[in-house]
């Protein structure tokens, strides 16, 4: 995808989910929240490694770990930066490379979102109506960082 394609499709699917300022206001501020937590999230993540079918693999947790917090940290700040944006499509690439399906891939991001979305119910259950406007929010910026990783998983790999 040229860059010009994908600042174009960006900002087509920005629009579609109708992601504005409100709604990177909102997921900032469920990064708060989450950033203390995302560690706990992270280490519940990897340890269901075992559902899935490559479990057995030579992984660098801690590696892993520290790649992930910088990429929702990123995905919080709502900008889609170029280095963001490429960082989600090579990340769907090296999935690919190490035979990581597309379900599988998804059904993880699920986790870490169902995992996020229970650390704001405990953290905002004092405000529902933040509460709903911010797990909208984050879902709204998911899928599109989500939709990124898969372009990447799409990627022809030449070795």
């Amino acid at each position: 995808m040229t860059g010009h394609h994908l600042e174009h499709t960006l900002a087509r699917r920005c629009s579609y989910l109708e992601i504005d300022s409100e709604v990177i206001e909102d997921v900032k501020k469920g990064w708060l929240f989450i950033r203390n937590e995302l560690d706990h999230i992270l280490d519940q993540f990897y340890g269901r490694m075992g559902h899935i079918e490559f479990s057995d693999m030579n992984l660098d947790i801690r590696s892993l770990k520290l790649k992930q917090y910088r990429h929702w940290a990123n995905l919080f700040s709502g900008s889609f930066s170029k280095d963001h944006v490429e960082q989600v499509r090579m990340s769907g690439i090296a999935h690919k490379r190490i035979g990581l399906s597309r379900a599988d891939l998804t059904m993880g991001y699920a986790f870490i979102l169902d995992q996020m979305a229970i650390v704001l119910e405990r953290r905002m259950a004092d405000d529902p109506v933040r509460l709903v406007r911010t797990i909208r929010a984050l879902n709204k910026l998911a899928a599109i960082d989500v939709s990124l990783a898969l372009c990447g998983c799409d990627a022809v790999l030449i070795d």
